[in-house]
């Protein structure tokens, strides 16, 4: 079985780019899902939980545009933790300072995509990891304890 890669949501109100797209990354292994906007996008993460593990972001749509997207992913922790990769025709000055991950110019190679996309991406931390880490931090109590006077970094340290 070939291990898949993470999830990738793609915001794109053009039907046949967004079928494409999606093919174009399942062709590389990526589990793809589209929605037609961002009103669409938000529901999905927000409302039903789910979160991707990449945002492929359209500027230009109807409803909720990309930018509104962005501008409500600024006041929100759990979207700003999603990197987001723009994929637009927007001219270039209107895409400069979007708080995005990558800004990509349509048309767009998939080649190209795919390479932005795997170096935008986020593990999500492993929860093993993180309580093995804390398990070897915990002191050994067979070891002694020694005091060190105050000095110029404060109060007793036992090592």
């Amino acid at each position: 079985m070939i291990e898949s890669e993470p999830d990738v949501l793609i915001v794109e109100d053009d039907n046949e780019l967004r079928d494409a797209l999606c093919r174009a990354l399942q062709a590389e292994g990526f589990v793809c899902h589209s929605v037609k906007d961002a009103w669409q996008a938000l529901a999905l993460i927000e409302e039903d939980g789910w979160t991707p593990r990449v945002i492929i972001l359209d500027l230009m749509m109807p409803r909720m545009n990309g930018w509104e997207f962005l501008d409500r992913r600024k006041r929100s922790e759990d979207l700003r933790k999603i990197p987001v990769v723009v994929l637009s025709a927007a001219d270039r000055r209107r895409t400069e300072h979007l708080g995005a991950e990558a800004v990509l110019r349509k048309p767009v190679r998939a080649a190209e995509l795919v390479k932005v996309i795997r170096a935008s991406r986020k593990p999500p931390p492993d929860p093993l990891s993180l309580t093995a880490g804390l398990r070897r931090a915990r002191p050994d109590p067979s070891l002694p304890v020694r005091s060190f006077p105050p000095g110029p970094c404060g109060p007793n340290l036992a090592v």
